[in-house]
């Protein structure tokens, strides 16, 4: 069988379609793409948030003890010899001082693995389009 030809135009036509109709694929990819990224982030700092809001809940309370516990004159010694240093006699006072660093260091290694998805998904855009566009060239 012969094969038909086909004239140039058409053939303009098709590539010039086919060009947009790609290219605009590859913008909506990018989008929602992104649009999942920011979904994914935003997701983790509101559960962030409603851990804090229960720290922040179960502080309030201790704070409204504490408060109650001032109101009597036990209390309030008791505030001063752990505040304070002040100490009854025949007692010693030993301070030990709480670091946070393994508190910024969570945060830390939170940030970097964040940064690792932006990256996994720029490389995936990369990589679909390169696809995309292989697929079309071997059609024609």
């Amino acid at each position: 069988m012969a094969k038909r030809k086909v004239p140039k135009s058409r053939k303009r036509r098709l590539l010039f379609i086919g060009t947009a109709c790609v290219i605009a694929f590859v913008f909506f990819c990018v989008n929602i793409f992104t649009y999942t990224y920011k979904i994914v982030v935003l997701t983790k700092k509101q559960n962030e948030l409603a851990n804090q809001l229960e720290v922040l809940k179960v502080e309030k309370e201790n704070l409204e003890k504490d408060i109650a516990n001032l109101q009597t004159p036990e209390g309030i010694a008791n505030y001063a010899r752990q505040e304070y240093l002040y100490t009854r006699q025949g007692e010693y006072v030993i301070k030990i001082n709480n670091s946070s660093d393994d508190e910024l260091e969570e945060v830390q290694e939170e940030l970097d693995t964040l940064g690792k998805y932006k990256n996994y998904l720029i490389f995936a855009s990369i990589g679909f389009f390169i696809i995309v566009i292989i697929f079309i060239r071997r059609r024609n």
